[in-house]
This record gives structure tokens, C-alpha cells and sequence, in this order.
């Protein structure tokens, strides 16, 4: 899994390079956080048909975008709209030369919550050997995530954070199962939380992951 990510000021815009020789099974996710809601959110690159899995527009923008049946090396543009924000890309490939597609996400947020106050998303099935990407902001104090009522609150790799307020989790689910997420800050916040699951249809044999490489670098 390659994995790129950065800030990007107010009505600014990052091009990061996928150094990763894409197969048109792999999926491209680019997940993109801000501390605003003014400006629209777009991500554009490799002749993909980019789809946005999840929105979330109330308090802040907080947006998975993803594309597939691209192939070859290339730039994407990640354009974060009229306030400053945060990114990160992934490269998804499947051990099986399935592919990758996305199957289920939500989005939440939360205004002027008091520090301790839970800010949730509803459970969603996961099946064994998929992949589970979250990533959480808050405007000020410091962020929990996965917070301890969280289900399962272990077993997740963070694949960036932006200092105390925001980070980016994955987790491959070693068997089925339920993930129910919850956020929260140390002080009054407003927050926002976003997931998506994605899947190549690959039932492991456990304790084996349907994945191979998630987090080990495939460029």
C-alpha cells in the first residue's frame, strides 16, 4: 500500500505523485479533511473517473474520494476548496488480482461539543479480509480515535496524523465483524469523522489478511 499525504492552505492545492505502476484492479483513495466547509473539495488525476464514496458538507468538509480501472504512474490534484485542509492517498491492491471496490461508508460531525462528548458513527459490517480506512478532525484540543467505547478500539495502523486534531486510521479485519467509531477531544470542539470499507472479495484463510502489503510500501 502506498500511502501519500500533506496540508494544503486556504484555496490551495496539492499534486502528489503515484509512484506505484497501477493495475486497473487497484484503487485509488484520496481522503480530505478540513478546518472549514467553504470551498467544494476535488480530486482529479490519472484519466480516472474519480467518485466521492463519502461527504460530509456540516461543520467541516470531510470527503473520500476513489477511482479505479486506472493504470501507469501519474499526478493527482487534490483541490480542498476555500479553507486550509489535510490529505491523504492511498494505493489499494488486492493479493488475488481482484478488484478493489468500495462497499460501505458514513460520515458525521459535531459543533461546540464539550470535551468527553462522543462524536459517532453507526456500526457497519466488515467482511474478513477488507479494508477499513477512518479519519477524524477536531478544531481544537486533542483528538482520541479510536476512543475507548469504540468497537474494536485496537488493531489500527495510523497512516498519518496532523499534529493533535486530525489522523488517518486503517485496519484489516482479520474475520467479519462490526465496526462502530467514536471520536473525542480533551476540550469543547468541533469535530468530524468520516469511514470508508473497501474489498477484493477475498475470503482469507485466517489468521491471514485477504490484503497483502497494508502498510508495507508495494513502489
Amino acid at each position: 500500500m502506498e500511502t501519500i499525504g500533506g496540508a494544503i492552505a486556504a484555496f490551495g492545492s496539492a499534486t502528489p505523485a503515484v509512484t506505484t505502476t497501477l493495475v486497473t484492479t487497484d484503487r485509488v483513495v484520496v481522503v480530505v479533511s478540513k478546518n472549514g466547509s467553504a470551498g467544494t473539495p476535488s480530486v482529479s488525476g490519472l484519466s480516472g473517473t474519480w467518485v466521492a464514496n463519502v461527504t460530509n458538507t456540516s461543520t467541516f468538509d470531510h470527503y473520500i474520494f476513489s477511482t479505479g480501472s486506472v493504470t501507469g504512474t501519474g499526478t493527482v490534484t487534490v483541490n480542498v476548496g476555500s479553507s486550509a485542509g489535510d490529505y491523504l492517498l492511498y494505493v489499494l491492491r488486492s493479493d488475488v488480482s481482484n478488484a478493489v471496490v468500495f462497499v460501505n461508508g458514513g460520515a458525521n460531525n459535531v459543533a461546540a461539543a464539550n470535551g468527553g462528548v462522543l462524536l459517532s458513527l453507526s456500526s457497519a459490517s466488515t467482511s474478513a479480509g477488507s479494508l477499513h480506512l477512518v479519519s477524524g478532525y477536531i478544531s481544537g484540543g486533542t483528538l482520541s480515535l479510536p476512543e475507548s467505547s469504540s468497537s474494536p478500539n485496537s488493531g489500527f495502523t495510523t497512516d498519518r496524523s496532523n499534529g493533535t486534531q486530525g489522523l488517518y486510521l486503517s485496519r484489516s479485519a482479520p474475520a467479519d465483524e462490526s465496526i462502530q467509531m467514536s471520536l473525542t477531544s480533551s476540550t469543547v470542539y468541533n469535530g468530524s469523522i468520516a469511514r470508508a470499507n473497501y474489498y477484493d472479495n477475498h475470503v482469507p484463510t485466517p489468521p491471514s489478511s485477504g490484503f497483502v502489503g497494508w502498510g508495507v510500501p508495494i513502489f
